[in-house]
């Protein structure tokens, strides 16, 4: 998966898979999540799903993103129900014009009663749409560390919106990552995208299967115009954090009696960050795909509340959440 907003004027008019040199299958995203996050102006929006279906006709992707227009947890439900049916507006401008690449439809919600409201409006509006994008849970995830109410809120409003449309395929955007990908799926969602393994290994962050990320290094350097160094406010992996780094088979890791490389090289902590994302999401996808609800919690109680992750109050919330849910509605 990637952004349509990564990409030069001169690489949209491009086949993606030829930009990329990669030929396998590519989710493109619209990429406007930050851009129109804050303010809509309408004019924009219509200039701009003009400009995606230029765009998408030229690049070829194998499915892409409609022009969803984000909401918040915190905006009014004036605002999230305009911005809700301006995004299935788009959805219909988008489908109508380009007729051969799925679309993915997004939208936002964030309770069991929002879940509800939109489900109803996309059935009432579009039927069973094939393909559906949770947006917004981004922030949500990211204080769920310290606020694990708001982890809360995200899986039991997949675990609703999976109930409501048990028919669609459900991805959630952002939701990916080592930790967040075994709760999510288990939720009830089908799939979900991750970038933030690049940006953490900058700032000296390295991930080990269930455990939050970990500084590696005792501080790190900010690039920016003036480069400054910063002492992490996360404690640094313990002895027995680092023997179990020692034993990664990551390609950055593999064969190396030490951490050393990990600590003096950004390449290789993505590396290996990306190593452990895919391949705990490898792991989640064997239950899933198996439709093993009780492996899948055994795996999730392993990797989370064993390890006392800041996200295990969230994971017994989701074993219990998924365990009383309808027994029809399948892993996702």
């Amino acid at each position: 998966m990637t952004s349509v907003s990564w990409l030069s004027r001169k690489q949209k008019e491009t086949n993606i898979h030829e930009v990329f040199n990669y030929y396998g299958l590519i989710f493109l995203d619209c990429g406007t999540f930050q851009f129109f996050m804050k303010d809509v102006d309408v004019d924009m929006v219509h200039e701009y799903r003009k400009n995606l279906v230029k765009w998408y006709s030229c690049l070829r992707p194998e499915i892409v993103s409609s022009l969803d227009i984000p909401s918040l947890l915190w905006h009014s439900v004036d605002t999230k129900i305009l911005r809700l049916e301006l995004s299935l507006e788009n959805y219909l401008f988008l489908k109508e014009r380009i007729r051969d690449i799925p679309i993915v439809l997004g939208i936002c919600a964030f309770s069991e009663k929002s879940a509800t409201i939109v489900a109803k409006k996309l059935k009432d509006r579009l039927g069973n749409p094939s393909l559906i994008g949770l947006g917004g849970q981004v922030p949500l995830l990211r204080l769920s560390d310290t606020k694990p109410e708001l982890g809360k809120l995200v899986v039991s409003t997949i675990r609703r919106l999976r109930n409501e449309m048990p028919e669609s395929f459900i991805h959630v955007y952002g939701a990916g990552g080592h930790r967040w990908y075994m709760l999510v799926r288990l939720a009830g969602a089908d799939s979900a995208d991750y970038a933030g393994f690049a940006p953490l290994a900058g700032k000296g962050q390295v991930f080990l299967p269930g455990l939050d990320p970990h500084h590696i290094l005792q501080k790190f350097e900010i690039k920016t115009r003036k480069p400054r160094y910063v002492q992490p406010k996360n404690e640094i992996l313990t002895p027995g954090e680092l023997k179990q780094l020692e034993s990664c088979l990551c390609p950055a890791c593999k064969n190396v009696s030490d951490v050393e490389n990990l600590k003096n090289n950004r390449k290789y902590r993505i590396i290996h960050n990306l190593y452990t994302v895919i391949s705990e999401s490898q792991l989640v996808d064997e239950y899933c795909n198996s439709n093993d609800l009780r492996g899948l919690s055994l795996h999730v109680e392993d990797r989370l509340i064993k390890n006392r992750s800041s996200l295990s109050s969230v994971a017994k919330y989701c074993i219990k959440l998924s365990g009383r849910s309808q027994r029809s509605v399948p892993l996702g």
